[in-house]
């Protein structure tokens, strides 16, 4: 949604923001059910960037196998 409605972003350190401008500007031209649709798509790339970066949690040896 944010490349196909050409929103603009601004790119701090290795981060991508949209400003609350930019934002309000957008909400305004497409509606609220597009900006919902953006916030599902932003939760999902999140939920796949945490699956991929998890790692597995260390076992400590201290014998509680529970």
């Amino acid at each position: 949604i944010i490349e196909e409605d050409h929103i603009p972003v601004m790119q701090v350190g290795q981060k991508y923001f949209i400003t609350a401008s930019d934002l309000e500007t957008w909400k305004s031209t497409h509606g609220e059910a597009r900006f919902e649709r953006c916030l599902q798509q932003l939760d999902r790339w999140l939920t796949e960037d945490f699956r991929r970066t998890a790692e597995p949690v260390e076992d400590f040896g201290d014998g509680d196998d529970a």
